[in-house]
């Protein structure tokens, strides 16, 4: 509910700036892919501007082969359901410009970094759209020389990421910065369709949220059989019932072993050289338990940046880090594939796999991070990041630590469509964190790419395509999840 009130409390402050003609509209058609299942999509988005408010609609349909409605994002069965529906069609809700004192995006979160990113770093929420579309928030304020900076992926479901920093100078060219970030239920990142808070691999009935366990469907034909045949006094229902070699739905959303948070702290210290250059160090700390076969201690562990520089020369940004942590810790806890190597279910041992669970495969380890980002005469924009950490990683056949490297490749290109004919768009992504070797471009849970092209086909008229693919492992190796949203869009004025 706090979008909506945020979004009734400045649409009211801001009425008096409304003009009808600023109101712009665009429409859409094409196909997207939804749980492998293709669909035609029919959209409308206005957008409309109220002085400093800015707010963006998305009104979609999603028609199957047989004309049938894809109803899920229409429903308005229970207050719940409802609520979400009305999140659903927001594309976006903005106050102020990111320069201003008082900056807030509600929407898509494409690229958000708390601080220098040792904890939350280019987190992206929109990495499973349009199978999921999360409702984010992004808000940035400044006030009495203290800046402000508040970051929650989603208000839809449980959030994956709550995020909250304060920064501010404590002398000349010294700034200090604060960070707490947290996932409150990483469990709650298994996907759901139906939303009755039992997950698609749990629930019998993954489509009815009025249904979840296949043993209840004929409850009361065998309730009328224990009224007739059972000692009722001596061996009550319940028990009785539960005995029966039925499909009995054994997962319990309200036990607390069904739920499952990880939190984390940083410190950061910055010294401005000068209007193109910085110095910074940062800590942090993950609070929360891993889960280790072979050694008690599963609490998680500390990363330090004792030393890192930004620096801009003309086109050209970069970044550099000295990097050391200790066991059970990883840098960049919150990336961009986050939400997708959130939670999984294992398979081969029937159980949930978080994130965090796996976090004891990384030991202690040192060694650098570097990054760029170039604008290459005025072309394309390519950007690189790379991190190159020697130590231990843990090795299962002899459930002990090995010497071992850790390895993370991002890339990115994207094009300068100004100077080539139709071209609107031209962007590509990749990335895959935490490996031994990202050159070899094996699939891992953490291997995220794509891109976004668009072409001009007349003054009001765009051809739209949109590309994700993203890996997860079914028990039986891992396997590509792939999604395509293919598009015309059209402009009304």
């Amino acid at each position: 509910m706090i979008i909506i009130k945020s979004l009734a409390f400045l649409g009211t402050f801001a009425m008096c700036q409304f003009d009808p003609n600023d109101i712009s509209m665009s429409g859409s058609f094409g196909s997207v892919t939804i749980d492998n299942q293709v669909y035609n999509q029919v959209s409308f988005r206005p957008e409309i501007p109220i002085g400093n408010l800015g707010i963006g609609l998305d009104l979609y349909f999603y028609i199957d082969g047989e004309g049938n409605f894809y109803k899920e994002n229409w429903d308005f069965s229970n207050t719940k359901a409802g609520y979400r529906t009305i999140l659903d069609k927001i594309y976006y809700v903005r106050w102020g410009r990111p320069t201003d004192q008082v900056y807030v995006r509600a929407g898509a979160l494409l690229h958000s970094t708390l601080g220098n990113g040792i904890l939350v770093n280019a987190y992206s929420n929109a990495m499973e759209y349009p199978q999921i579309k999360r409702i984010g928030l992004d808000l940035k304020a400044s006030a009495s020389g203290i800046d402000f900076e508040y970051i929650q992926s989603d208000f839809k479901r449980i959030p994956g990421l709550m995020a909250l920093r304060l920064s501010g100078e404590v002398m000349p060219k010294v700034s200090l910065g604060f960070s707490v970030a947290t996932d409150r239920n990483q469990i709650a990142g298994l996907p759901d369709r139906d939303d009755d808070k039992y997950p698609d691999i749990f629930d019998h009935f993954p489509d009815d949220n009025n249904a979840y366990d296949e043993a209840l469907v004929n409850e009361e034909a065998w309730r009328d059989t224990w009224n007739s045949s059972v000692d009722t006094a001596n061996f009550p229902f319940e028990d009785w019932f539960n005995q029966l070699p039925l499909n009995h739905n054994n997962y319990n959303p309200n036990d607390n072993k069904n739920s499952d948070a990880i939190s984390a702290f940083s410190f950061d210290l910055v010294y401005k050289l000068n209007s193109s250059m910085n110095l910074y160090s940062q800590f942090a700390q993950l609070i929360g338990e891993t889960e280790n076969p072979a050694i008690e201690d599963n609490s998680l562990g500390m990363g330090l940046v004792p030393i890192g520089l930004q620096a801009r020369f003309g086109p050209i940004n970069l970044k550099a880090e000295l990097r050391s942590n200790s066991r059970n810790f990883i840098f960049n806890y919150w990336d961009r594939s986050y939400d997708v190597t959130r939670v999984a279910y294992d398979y081969d041992n029937a159980k949930i796999i978080t994130r965090e669970s796996q976090l004891y495969r990384y030991g202690k380890m040192s060694g650098i991070y570097t990054e760029i980002y170039a604008n290459v005469y005025n072309l394309l924009t390519i950007g690189m990041g790379y991190q190159d950490l020697t130590g231990e990683q843990w090795y299962d056949d002899l459930e002990d630590y090995i010497d071992d490297s850790n390895r993370s490749l991002n890339g990115s290109i994207d094009v300068n469509t100004s100077i080539i004919p139709r071209l609107k768009m031209a962007k590509l992504f990749y990335m895959q964190n935490n490996v031994e070797n990202p050159f070899s471009f094996d699939k891992t849970p953490s291997t995220v790419y794509g891109y976004d092209l668009s072409f001009k086909i007349n003054s009001n008229m765009i051809l739209l395509y949109k590309s994700r693919t993203t890996f997860v492992d079914f028990g039986n190796g891992i396997e590509s999840v792939n999604s395509a949203q293919f598009e015309t869009q059209i402009l009304f004025n």
